[in-house]
């Protein structure tokens, strides 16, 4: 659980600095940053969730856990749709779009068959 505080310290310093001038590759890292703590905090979890280990940790402690793995899901949604919507997303470099294709990489039962947006319409699609 140490880890994953560190980590929400990290990723609110990196929001903190970046909230005046933020472009579509600081908004997807952000959302990776995101995404990293929501699965840090799913296998916390797990871990104090399992039978050796439940009576020893307060109920409390479980429900805020998974409070925060919901937190940094919505984050992680929130930042790259804030990075697809951007203005710099019409002309992503490579190295975007191939950050882009990863972020929806597990992404299996989607209702949207978008992985890379083409055009302002299918960025628009993707970003609500």
């Amino acid at each position: 659980m140490g880890a994953a505080q560190a980590r929400e310290c990290l990723l609110e310093k990196l929001l903190l600095q970046s909230e005046d001038n933020r472009s579509i590759d600081i908004c997807l890292d952000l959302a990776q940053e995101a995404s990293h703590l929501a699965d840090c905090y799913s296998h916390v979890n797990q871990l104090i969730t399992n039978d050796l280990v439940r009576d020893y940790v307060p109920y409390s402690w479980n429900s805020l856990v998974q409070v925060k793995r919901e937190y940094y899901t919505g984050m992680a949604h929130y930042q790259v749709a804030s990075g697809v919507l951007h203005k710099e997303a019409t002309e992503m470099s490579p190295t975007t779009k191939d950050t882009l294709l990863y972020l929806h990489a597990e992404a299996v039962l989607a209702q949207l068959d978008i992985r890379l947006p083409k055009d302002e319409s299918e960025r628009r699609l993707l970003g609500m």
